[in-house]
């Protein structure tokens, strides 16, 4: 976006970010190219997607309520979802139960539609750059809740890539951390 011009050091730091995320997903050089190996790279286009999403998002401004466009948005999305998997191939082969049923009524209304909502009114209200940030923190998020869940392990190589995770986020929203720091050592000395 003009109005949202990247440094060549916040740019650097967008791309620790994004190794930050490739190391937490620990991809396996032998299993890369198999479909063993085919979750880093969903995860790969599932960041692309989102920047892309978040930075076209902001170009194409509407007058557009935010739950209307998140609600276009989920619709289209869905469509070219089913389109895609029933050209793979792929069939539903799942008993529907109740607790099927709630499950998708959450993830539908709660994690979906809620959370997209809030996601499209960061983007009006920060910018598309700093709303992509928040892209970072899920392969945090998705670590912890793995290890306190299901007892996943968190390893020395994850904790490395949440610190070059942290480390890129710094660096690009180093401004406002410096601000945010300077107001905070005002406060005190006050």
């Amino acid at each position: 976006m003009p109005s949202e011009r990247l440094s060549p050091l916040s740019v650097f730091g967008v791309c620790l970010g994004i190794l930050g995320v490739a190391i937490v997903a620990n991809p396996d050089p032998d299993t890369l190219l198999s479909a063993r190996g085919i979750g880093p790279w969903i995860l790969l286009c599932g960041a692309a997607c989102l920047g892309l999403g978040t930075v076209l998002t902001r170009r194409f401004e509407t007058t557009l309520p935010t739950l209307v466009t998140t609600s276009w948005g989920l619709l289209l999305g869905g469509l070219f979802l089913h389109v895609v998997s029933y050209g793979l191939g792929e069939r539903v082969s799942t008993a529907w139960g109740s607790t099927l049923l709630l499950s998708v009524v959450y993830l539908g209304i709660v994690a979906t539609a809620g959370a997209y909502s809030a996601y499209f009114e960061l983007i009006s209200r920060i910018g598309a750059v700093r709303t992509a940030l928040v892209s970072y923190v899920v392969p945090v998020v998705t670590a912890i809740a793995g290890w306190v869940l299901v007892g996943e392990t968190i390893t020395l190589h994850t904790v490395a890539g949440f610190l070059v995770i942290a480390v890129g986020f710094a660096l690009t929203e180093r401004r406002t951390l410096l601000s945010g720091l300077r107001e905070r050592g005002t406060k005190t000395d006050a």
